[in-house]
């Protein structure tokens, strides 16, 4: 059943570009725990990035699932993990910016992974508040315009 389903992900990546020899398919018992195996196999294989789907669950499926998403999250360092809940409509990428390290890590590795695509990449930074980016005495002197 492994095969099968690893086989038709193939397939899709096939249909959208991908050399045939550039997608391989893997699939083994588990040995440690999930996350752990995931974890292992990505830095020793040194994987470009670990992608997850998390949808079509009940509550309870999502529950126990999700442990698997967070110890990922949690206890990685090195590979860039890609969660991918409900079903995609679009084809473009969504960045968040901050002005963090990690806002800049994320930007070099979807420039990279989507290098020779022509998939569009967006960067988004929001400001919840603007008030606490407005000397207050500007905000005094407007209060009653």
């Amino acid at each position: 059943m492994a095969e099968k389903i690893l086989n038709d992900g193939k397939k899709i990546f096939i249909d959208k570009g991908f050399g045939k020899d550039q997608v391989r398919i893997e699939y083994r018992k588990k040995e440690t725990g999930i996350a752990r195996d995931i974890l292992m196999f990505s830095e020793t294989r040194k994987a470009d990035a670990i992608i997850l789907s998390c949808h079509g669950r009940s509550r309870m499926e999502s529950f126990f699932m999700g442990a698997i998403s967070s110890n990922l999250l949690a206890y990685n360092q090195t590979t860039p993990i890609w969660l991918i809940n409900g079903k995609v409509k679009n084809s473009g990428i969504l960045i968040g910016a901050d002005t963090s390290e990690n806002f800049l890590r994320a930007t070099d590795h979807a420039g990279f992974m989507m290098s020779h695509t022509d998939c569009p990449v967006k960067l988004l930074h929001s400001k919840p508040d603007l008030r606490r980016f407005i000397p207050k005495e500007v905000i005094r002197a407007n209060r009653n315009n």
